[in-house]
């Protein structure tokens, strides 16, 4: 059995960060949805919780933190055999010369996948 290293992390996270832009409708099909906006990751933080294997399957849970004017958190987890092995947090920014801030219809879209402690 093999071991995931950190480049594997990065890629099953950032695959989930993909995934979840297209649920909230950012991309389609690889590509930019119309009317959307441009964003670049402008934080992105991984912790080790514990050694990954390969080739287990890995499960992302992923959802959505803080919510700024003009940026967003997609708070993510990796899981094998029921243990979380990594987190990631990762600052999304948009990248809008004007200054505009984040559409109101995505904010919506946001909360509602938002992450609440209770």
């Amino acid at each position: 059995m093999g071991h995931l290293n950190n480049v594997a992390f990065a890629a099953l996270f950032e695959d989930a960060r993909v995934r979840m832009n297209q649920q909230l409708g950012r991309v389609s099909r690889g590509k930019m949805a119309e009317g959307s906006f441009r964003a670049v990751v402008a934080r992105n933080e991984i912790n080790y919780l514990a050694e990954g294997s390969f080739p287990e399957d890995v499960e992302i849970a992923i959802g959505i933190g803080r919510i700024g004017n003009r940026s967003f958190d997609m708070l993510s987890a990796a899981f094998q055999s029921g243990q979380c092995i990594a987190t990631c947090d990762t600052t999304i920014v948009m990248t809008d010369p004007k200054g505009e801030s984040l559409p109101a219809d995505f904010v919506e879209r946001l909360k509602a996948v938002q992450l609440t402690s209770q």
